[in-house]
């Protein structure tokens, strides 16, 4: 990773203040890759507080942003079904792109996202997954080395509150690339494209609706087919009464220590209903500072568990990074110093703009997440495995 003085970081607007467009802010406000130039939401309250505590302009519209000569790129987390509209009218203004998950909101806007980049002749990025956390990171490293041979299969099992946390309705609508299979399989997806480094063939999946508190796919058990026979099993359930915190060392994806009557407690307040908080929900989405020093330092979460297994070994997540299984037995590796999450995302976007290095995470790149993820809800909805 880079380590030399940074003197020209990328100037960045970011549009869409909502719970990524705020974590966004917050990581770029700390980087050396990139500084805050000007947000952006259509809320003005939201925009002209953000813009206030940044020292940045607060804009209500895309098309302040367009026109700011100071912003060099824009951090896109707005809705997912207007990411290729709101990317296009940025691109013909000449900014480049770092997209939020998922990039758009099905294959065929995945090929537009990847047209608009070469005919603007800019850069767009796909950012803000879990494959990018320090110890997926480091795992991929374990596997390039061939310390555990070649790799046989990939597991992530992650159960989460996902369904019953405040969410616009949109965010739950799978045309529109929300739900589960678009708004959380991108996690597993990218730790399991991240890890395998191939492509993905098929994918086989089936999910599960229940009416009740939320009326929404809520879960689902996939099987991706990587070339050269290697497996990947991503099993997630979003209900919020088991949590995989449990087997994660007591963190959950915040990294946050897991309460285990957290989830109760939503469930017992409703709180998925967005209409008991106002301003879409933003007084439970944010829950503020964390005062434990050892959480605050921590630079990643658990996206459930995931194990990879290969010809001469085993590896799993720990609390400080990788345990590595072996014919001599077990040992750690320590990401507890390693960046990752975003602070990855907005250092290679740095060498790509200012070195013109290649884009590894690129329009292509989140073009190829989503289209996964459209197989894993098609596989459901047509009981078939689906050839990519």
């Amino acid at each position: 990773m880079e380590t030399e003085p940074i003197k020209d970081p990328i100037s960045i607007g970011v549009l869409g203040l909502g719970t990524a467009g705020r974590n966004a802010v917050k990581v770029a406000s700390s980087s050396k890759y990139v500084t805050v130039a000007a947000v952006c939401d259509i809320n003005i309250e939201t925009a002209s507080t953000i813009g206030r505590i940044s020292n940045v302009p607060g804009y209500t519209s895309i098309e302040q942003l367009c026109d700011d000569p100071n912003v060099e790129a824009v951090y896109l987390s707005t809705p997912t079904y207007l990411h290729l509209a709101n990317a296009l009218q940025l691109a013909s203004a000449g900014k480049h792109l770092l997209v939020e998950k998922p990039v758009v909101k099905d294959g065929s806007e995945g090929e537009a996202l990847v047209t608009l980049a070469k005919d603007f002749r800019i850069n767009i990025m796909a950012v803000n997954t879990r494959g990018r956390d320090a110890p997926i990171r480091a795992m991929a490293r374990i596997v390039q080395e061939g310390s555990i041979g070649s790799v046989l299969s990939l597991t992530n099992i992650c159960y989460t509150d996902w369904v019953i946390r405040p969410r616009f309705p949109y965010e739950l609508v799978t045309a529109l690339g929300g739900g589960v299979a678009f708004r959380q399989a991108p996690h597993q997806v990218e730790i399991a494209r991240t890890i395998i480094n191939r492509p993905v063939v098929a994918v086989t999946s089936i999910a599960g609706r229940s009416p009740s508190p939320v009326d929404t796919v809520g879960n689902y058990s996939a099987l991706l087919e990587f070339s050269g026979g290697i497996s990947a099993t991503l099993v997630y359930n979003g209900y919020g009464y088991f949590n995989t915190a449990e087997l994660t060392y007591g963190k959950g994806e915040s990294g946050r220590e897991f309460d285990p009557e957290s989830s109760a407690r939503l469930r017992q307040n409703e709180s998925w209903s967005l209409d008991k908080y106002g301003d879409a929900g933003l007084a439970v989405r944010d829950r503020g500072p964390s005062t434990d020093a050892a959480t605050s330092q921590r630079r990643w979460g658990f996206v459930g568990l995931t194990i990879v297994s290969g010809e001469s070994g085993d590896l799993r997540q720990s609390e400080g990074g990788v345990t590595v299984y072996d014919k001599d037995g077990f040992h750690q590796e320590d990401c507890s110093m390693d960046i990752g999450g975003l602070d990855v995302d907005f250092a290679d976007f740095y060498v790509a703009l200012r070195r013109n290095d290649k884009l590894e995470h690129d329009a292509r790149w989140g073009a190829a997440t989503v289209q996964i993820c459209e197989a894993i809800w098609n596989s459901h909805c047509e009981g078939r495995r689906i050839e990519l």
